[in-house]
């Protein structure tokens, strides 16, 4: 559920081409191994919208780290989003602020790496308790 959340709020890609050229500058998360270390994933597309309703691409790659699954995003060659625990709905993902933004998520207009990470909030459950 957290990856469809992800993948239809934020997620867009012009391209996939340029993922490896990018691994020696991919910014990632606190806590992460750089990305040339990530055991790469198959990706799959899909076409959502940005901040100003254009559409684009989307890739969502199911990758390990440290051998443990990660589901990635990507636009553009940049790293936007990443699930650190794909499996549990409690695990918050991490959100690169320059490539996303508003509440929705939503791919910005102009995606850039800022390395500002941010956790996602994890929506509210009527099954949790406070």
């Amino acid at each position: 559920m957290k990856a469809a959340i992800l993948l239809a709020g934020l997620l867009a890609l012009a391209g996939c081409a340029g993922l490896q050229a990018a691994a020696p500058t991919v910014c990632v998360p606190p806590g992460f191994p750089p990305f040339s270390l990530w055991q790469s994933g198959a990706p799959d597309v899909a076409v959502t919208n940005d901040e100003a309703g254009r559409p684009h691409l989307v890739i969502r790659r199911h990758d390990h780290v440290r051998g443990a699954p990660v589901i990635s995003f990507w636009t553009g060659g940049l790293l936007a989003a990443v699930d650190p625990a794909p499996f549990d709905p409690d695990v918050p993902a991490w959100i690169d602020r320059g490539a996303v933004a508003g509440p929705e998520f939503r791919l910005r207009a102009i995606p850039r790496s800022t390395c500002q990470w941010e956790r996602q909030p994890v929506p509210a459950r009527p099954d949790r308790k406070a």
